[in-house]
């Protein structure tokens, strides 16, 4: 049974590894965007769609049944690196074929060459998954981290040359291109490849009993996740999907180290506690709590700070992405914190709660969209997707307590509590900003405003001592070294 000393290393190495990670790419695509145009990011935005669409099949969930797997053997990783080759090849010519129906579509030429290109990612991606679910099984995280760094700072560096030579969109593609293909030989020569490939059926319909519904929920959730890139880019214009996707981009940037912990360190950690009934329901507790807190903070500060944020990153040509912003952080707040229950589905294999809850988000989902479509707003359309964040996250709440018993109802309490004193805060700042005429970036000192604010509220109510985790959170992490 793993410790939460461990839990705590590898969660520390997983944030650290994915916050240099987002440095890197943040850092490169401010340069590229203050150089490129909102058309250009639109084009690549809607070519990743697929591309998305894509890695999430060649994957088919085995990835995520090796790691639950207690005792994997070499026959099981050869059988799903066969597989996940095999369905890249015949992703990537049905990418080949449907590239030049996709340009005329969007009335975008060059889109066809640019999804031809970016098609090649999927063989590479897949030749790099065993790898990459080995060192996940280990807990190898700093090696995960330190891998994906190196990777994407030599083809961000690529990618700026080449945009300082006018390559235009060719250098957001070149960045997605040499990332995969530097990874995967980094993977190559420190982490070897595969010693003998076999293909084992019996190895394959076990795996696949796990990944089939993990598969499907997963689908949907890339399907959706990046659907609006393509409905704002067929149906207003190019430019409006290439504000959404810079400002999907920045989302992504700051939910990545909490996915990247949830899906990861948490469920490989608390798939360990299955057994301790006790200790699983106490971390899982604690874990609302935390990631609430954390995440409900950045969300307010996103919401109180978008313009400044999207004007000091990529420029006034960029402004209107802050409104999509805004409206983002909100779903994706709880877009993260259904991941927290749905990783009881995972964990206890009830993977088939996995696609009714995806299904029932879906439903609703197209509604809002096809509401949007109908009046030509994109406001619907991002309203729609905080509608549905939140329903899915009470739908995961309920679905969770018939997967394992949580009769516990502080976790809602504390959830409810957090939120509420973070709108506060947010609120008692804005009407600061009122009040006083604040404006721009004068408006950034009122930052520290904003945390005592809502630090003080959950420490009066003792819902959590902010001040007390960070120094017991410190103290743990200093232990495991």
């Amino acid at each position: 049974m793993p410790s939460h000393k461990v839990l705590v290393k590898n969660t520390v190495w997983a944030f650290v590894a994915q916050i240099a990670y987002i440095l890197v790419g943040l850092t490169g695509n401010i340069i590229l965007a203050r150089m490129l145009s909102p058309n250009e990011f639109g084009t690549v935005g809607i070519a990743m769609f697929f591309i998305g669409i894509s890695n999430v099949l060649v994957d088919s969930g085995m990835g995520g049944a090796l790691v639950r797997k207690e005792n994997p053997t070499a026959l099981d990783y050869s059988t799903i690196f066969l597989f996940n080759l095999a369905v890249s090849i015949v992703l990537f010519l049905l990418c080949l074929l449907i590239s030049g129906y996709i340009a005329v579509l969007y009335k975008t030429p060059i889109l066809r060459y640019v999804l031809i290109a970016l098609s090649s990612t999927i063989i590479i991606n897949a030749i790099t998954l065993v790898q990459g679910v080995k060192l996940v099984k280990n807990m190898s995280f700093k090696k995960i981290g330190l891998y994906r760094f190196v990777s994407l700072l030599m083809a961000s560096i690529v990618a700026l040359i080449m945009a300082f030579l006018h390559y235009g969109v060719w250098s957001v593609v070149a960045l997605q291109i040499l990332s995969a293909l530097f990874l995967s030989i980094i993977y190559r020569v420190k982490e070897g490849g595969i010693d003998k490939l076999v293909f084992s059926k019996t190895s394959f319909k076990e795996m696949l009993s796990f990944g089939v519904f993990t598969t499907l929920s997963s689908l949907m959730i890339t399907i959706y996740d990046n659907i609006y890139q393509m409905v704002i880019g067929r149906f207003f214009n190019i430019n409006s999907a290439g504000f959404y996707y810079q400002s999907k981009r920045l989302q992504d940037v700051m939910d990545a180290p909490t996915k990247n912990v949830l899906y990861n360190v948490v469920y490989s950690y608390m798939s360990g506690l299955q057994s301790d009934v006790a200790n699983f329901k106490l971390t899982h507790l604690n874990i609302v709590k935390l990631i609430t807190i954390g995440i409900s903070t950045i969300t307010c500060l996103v919401i109180l700070y978008a313009d400044q944020i999207v004007l000091i990153l990529f420029g006034q040509k960029w402004l209107n992405s802050a409104f999509y912003l805004q409206l983002l952080s909100i779903a994706s707040f709880f877009s993260l914190m259904e991941i927290v229950y749905a990783n009881l589905f995972r964990i206890f294999n009830k993977t088939q709660r996995l696609l009714s809850l995806e299904i029932t988000k879906k439903i609703i989902q197209s509604i809002t969209i096809f509401i949007g479509i109908y009046y030509h707003n994109i406001g619907y359309l991002l309203y729609g997707l905080i509608f549905t964040s939140i329903i899915g996250y009470i739908v995961a709440v309920i679905l969770s307590k018939k997967v394992f018993d949580l009769k516990d109802k502080k976790e809602h309490i504390y959830f409810l509590m957090i939120i509420s004193f973070a709108a506060f805060a947010t609120l008692a700042t804005y009407f600061t900003f009122s009040i006083f005429n604040v404006d721009n970036y004068l408006k950034i000192p009122f930052v520290i405003l904003f945390l005592i604010i809502n630090f003080f509220l959950l420490y009066l109510f003792k819902v959590e001592n902010v001040f007390q985790v960070f120094k017991n959170f410190k103290t743990l992490n200093k232990q495991t070294h």
